[in-house]
């Protein structure tokens, strides 16, 4: 981290009296996003360092990303893959999927974990094409977490939480796995 932090610059604290914060998400501008899960509120880092409140009531949210259009999507606890417009508006994006973390694609695609499907014993990792088609493109991690894209957007890796593994896949022209 030494590469990215300024010289002689220490971490600085933001915000605290929060209970579960997750999914830091940051925007073309530096505004920063982030949840607290348990009291489903979404905030934002404003650039001047002030912390406001972003979205009330967001059902849980936990992983979020941005995506090229601008909007802030994210899991919640509804099975709901959501995008939040600048104002704060949100949409569903999908529906019936556990996620737990995502990535936004530069062409729409978004790719989603879903760590853990009771009834099958197994994670997926979800294909969610900017029409709203949906797909599940793998479901032989133990417990698929995190997730992200490589700079180029060739590869999608995902983290196994329970074998600390993480896989990459070679994406395709439609973002489906090779």
């Amino acid at each position: 981290l030494n590469d990215l932090l300024l010289p002689g610059e220490d971490w600085q604290l933001v915000s605290e009296g929060h209970n579960f914060t997750e999914g830091p998400a940051a925007n073309a501008k530096g505004e920063v996003f982030f949840t607290n899960s348990r009291t489903s509120k979404i905030f934002k880092v404003g650039l001047d360092g002030k912390v406001s409140e972003f979205a009330a009531d967001t059902k849980g949210a936990s992983g979020q990303a941005l995506g090229p259009d601008g909007r802030l999507y994210a899991v919640n606890n509804s099975q709901q893959i959501v995008a939040y417009a600048p104002d704060g508006k949100m949409t569903v994006i999908a529906e019936g999927i556990r996620g737990n973390d995502l990535v936004i694609a530069h062409n729409g695609n978004l790719y989603v974990t879903e760590p853990n499907v009771p009834a099958l014993e197994q994670s997926n990792v979800w294909l969610i094409k900017p029409s709203g088609e949906k797909q599940v493109i793998d479901t032989g991690i133990k417990y698929a977490n995190g997730i992200t894209l490589s700079p180029d957007q060739t590869l999608l890796y995902v983290d196994d939480y329970r074998s600390h593994w993480v896989y990459s896949y070679q994406l395709k022209a439609d973002g489906t796995p090779q």
